[in-house]
């Protein structure tokens, strides 16, 4: 009702900023649809931390798809990086934006990330 969750009307529920983050690729056509949505989306009160079932916020969401743009974005729209991941996967339960980007430049070593590391640290030395 409020546009903060989008469901497929199967039961299907997720949060409208963190499926959009997943939707949006800076080369896609449809890229400045999905900002809008996000940014609609923020700007009508959806929380910028609230989780997906997998417990990763939106900031992680973005991380997750290598996307520094949104990544700047919900850290200007007041996202936590320090907020812990409560996940039922073991891996991620716990962590911090911080320790998941690490965990994925582990993974994935080849995927850089390096400018999201970038973005996290400066927003670090703000507060």
């Amino acid at each position: 009702a409020s546009g903060c969750h989008l469901t497929d009307g199967r039961g299907f529920e997720a949060s409208t900023i963190i499926l959009m983050a997943g939707a949006y690729d800076k080369l896609s056509q449809e890229s400045a649809l999905a900002l809008k949505v996000i940014d609609t989306a923020i700007a009508s009160g959806c929380g910028i931390d609230a989780p997906d079932e997998l417990g990763l916020s939106p900031l992680n969401a973005a991380i997750l798809y290598n996307e520094p743009i949104l990544v700047e974005r919900f850290l200007q729209a007041g996202a936590d990086p320090h907020r812990p991941i409560s996940s039922p996967r073991r891996a991620l339960d716990g962590l911090d934006s911080f320790g998941f980007l690490r965990l994925l430049q582990t993974k994935a070593p080849g995927q850089g990330r390096q400018e999201i590391g970038m973005l996290l640290d400066a927003q670090s030395k703000h507060r």
